[in-house]
């Protein structure tokens, strides 16, 4: 990389991709990476701290949020690496 900055570490994609001035390029890259999906019209970045709904809830980081075209809600996240317990992470969002 020309600058150093590598693109995928947390801070930097908050930086690039993660920032209100920068929707619309979020938004571009997306539905680039999604082709042949329902298109992205928006995202938000809310508070990403999730908190448990219940007593043996999950608490849960949210990135970005993204509503496509049909209005469904999209969990946005970046992963450089498979952590131990992906798959069970990944039901529990598609879930809520």
């Amino acid at each position: 990389m020309p600058i150093g900055i590598n693109p995928l570490v947390d801070y930097a994609f908050k930086m690039l991709f993660g920032n209100e001035l920068h929707k619309p390029v979020t938004i571009h890259f997306l539905n680039s990476v999604l082709v042949g999906q329902t298109p992205i019209v928006s995202i938000s970045f809310p508070n990403p701290i999730r908190g448990k709904q219940t007593a043996d809830g999950k608490l849960f980081i949210l990135d970005v949020l993204a509503v496509d075209q049909l209005g469904r809600q999209i969990n946005i996240e970046v992963q450089i690496s498979l952590p131990s317990g992906m798959a069970k992470r990944m039901v529990f969002y598609a879930a809520d």
